[in-house]
């Protein structure tokens, strides 16, 4: 975040800080009967250091960012010209970890809302795959008409082709998303997980779920210690699947 008169650590918000760029917070993105449990049902365990202003919690090391989406996504969530740009970006970047057309349809879409699409969203459609290529046809719908001369990867188009979008349905899903994405960013990890984290992101950062803690997190290793940048989300890593890794022992507990 920038600076301020403050001079806060990372980790308290700074709610005067706040602007036309900032990331929406997620209590706002979220909808009723939409909930995560990254940690599980664990309880924090923290402590603080008070001479120097850090917080230290115990928690996991998920994996580490190895590579980032563009960074340019600025407006609201009807900003189009600049939304759809930016998500056939990431699709397209999403394709290096050479998955099957259908999970990388699941995993971008439950990415760019930050996995809180709900149950009742599904009910007409004969699976939730189903109701997420519908919503990659109508970027894909709306980029034909904002952004023409954008490059569309070839499997974006393919599934335009299957689904007859209206530009009303298209508009209301799409502005959902870019009221997600604003002031966040798309990454790939070293695990080939993929995410939204905060804008600030970058290669050599790393996922991490602490106790306690509802959402994975990104944290930046700094002079022994660690610059809280934010919370993100990482699909099959919301509901508690690392803590039954972690009593499986593919990870450890660290203190952050």
């Amino acid at each position: 975040r920038r600076k301020s008169e403050f001079n806060l650590p990372s980790w308290v918000p700074d709610l005067t800080n706040a602007d036309e760029r900032s990331a929406v917070p997620l209590m706002h993105i979220t909808y009723i009967g939409c909930s995560w449990s990254a940690a599980g049902t664990s309880a924090a365990e923290l402590g603080l250091n008070h001479a120097d202003q850090i917080l230290i919690s115990k928690g996991l090391r998920l994996s580490r960012i190895q590579s980032v989406g563009e960074k340019e996504y600025r407006g609201s969530s009807d900003d189009f010209q600049n939304g759809i740009p930016s998500l056939l970006s990431w699709f397209s970047f999403c394709t290096v970890i050479k998955a099957p057309t259908s999970a990388l349809v699941e995993l971008f879409c439950r990415a760019v809302f930050f996995d809180s699409l709900i149950a009742k969203y599904f009910l007409k459609y004969a699976t939730p795959l189903e109701l997420m290529r519908k919503i990659l046809a109508a970027i894909v719908r709306l980029a034909e008409e904002v952004c023409p001369e954008k490059k569309i990867d070839p499997q974006m188009v393919a599934l335009k082709a299957e689904y007859n979008v209206s530009k009303m349905w298209a508009e209301a899903w799409i502005s959902q998303i870019c009221v997600v994405i604003r002031g966040r960013r798309l990454f790939i990890s070293a695990s080939h997980l993929v995410g939204l984290g905060p804008e600030a992101v970058e290669e050599g950062d790393i996922i991490c779920i602490l106790l306690g803690c509802s959402v994975p997190v990104i944290l930046r290793p700094k002079d022994g210690h660690y610059i809280f940048l934010g919370e993100a989300c990482v699909p099959n890593y919301m509901q508690g699947k690392a803590m039954e890794e972690l009593a499986e022992g593919k990870f450890q507990l660290e203190s952050f």
